[in-house]
């Protein structure tokens, strides 16, 4: 008989295919070879005293599990999460017609439960899905869901516009210092052979034109060169920007649990660790068309 995902009768982990599996002879009850040995025997005695099998019993539970929609894992009755990949499972009972989960990220979730529905404790690589949910704030719906899938399938790419076409301003907002300033950095050293050109062709700047040879082929593909990184840069920050917010947040976390605070004011310290700065965002937001006006004035 195949014992596989079968659960060990003493330490209730399940059977692996290359497991030393024990029955008893009297109830059929199965058993690791370690913990067989360490039990001294079977240590199902009702079975035994009511001259039932193992058997049986595991056939009048499986009347009643849960399978897994995604992964047909046969759950306990009472299960809430999936064993096989850790899916929420509907409860017993519970019609199926009008529920209102749905799927994001690869993720089924229910947005009108608190943290759409995960469990709580699940890891997401170092912290709680609870403790990721007061870190994020808000928009926990799109966060929570694609940073489960995110340590469910170990990808890391995902797709963020806002970080394509304005990733310090993405950073800002989700208080990501460090990566504010890198991008500003990145972007403004890429920008400067493009507004050296465009004053170099400007009159009265003469001077910068002659300077820097604004008009010789080689700077022409400078500035070309240069615009294709930024592009680039930009296209990375599409795609990284997600997980690295998430990576930002776990080491974030993780600091703040170091500290050792009472429960309470740990859960404030994450709330005020993490969600966004939308005042600093708004504010960037109004220099760089501030910034668009004065160039396109200039020209």
């Amino acid at each position: 008989m195949d014992y596989t995902n079968k659960l060990c009768s003493k330490c209730g982990k399940p059977f692996r295919p290359e497991d030393d599996v024990v029955v008893c002879p009297e109830c059929g009850s199965p058993y690791h070879r370690a913990c067989w040995e360490e039990a001294g025997g079977c240590i199902n005695t009702a079975l035994h005293q009511s001259g039932g099998s193992w058997q049986a019993q595991q056939d009048a539970q499986n009347q009643q599990r849960k399978e897994c929609p995604r992964c047909h894992y046969q759950n306990l009755p009472d299960a809430a999460f999936c064993s096989g990949c850790g899916m929420p499972l509907q409860p017993t009972g519970t019609p199926e017609s009008g529920e209102p989960q749905v799927e994001m990220a690869g993720v089924r979730i229910d947005p009108d439960q608190p943290l759409l529905g995960l469990n709580p404790e699940e890891d997401l690589g170092g912290v709680t899905v609870a403790e990721m949910g007061d870190f994020v704030g808000s928009n926990q719906l799109y966060y929570l869901s694609l940073f489960t899938a995110m340590k469910r399938t170990g990808k890391k790419i995902s797709f963020n516009a806002m970080a394509l076409l304005f990733p310090h301003i993405f950073f800002v907002n989700r208080k990501m210092w460090l990566w504010t300033l890198l991008s500003l950095m990145v972007q403004f050293v890429l920008g400067i052979p493009s507004a050296l050109l465009l004053m170099g062709q400007m009159e009265g700047f003469s001077l910068i034109a002659n300077l820097f040879h604004t008009n010789t082929t080689l700077f022409q593909l400078l500035v070309s060169g240069c615009s294709l990184l930024d592009l680039a840069f930009s296209v990375f920050m599409c795609l990284y920007a997600n997980y690295l917010y998430r990576q930002h947040a776990i080491r974030k976390i993780t600091r703040l649990r170091a500290r050792n605070y009472p429960l309470p004011q740990y859960r404030e310290a994450i709330k005020r660790a993490g969600g966004t700065c939308l005042p600093l965002a708004i504010a960037f937001v109004l220099i760089w068309i501030i910034m668009q006006f004065y160039s396109t004035g200039m020209m």
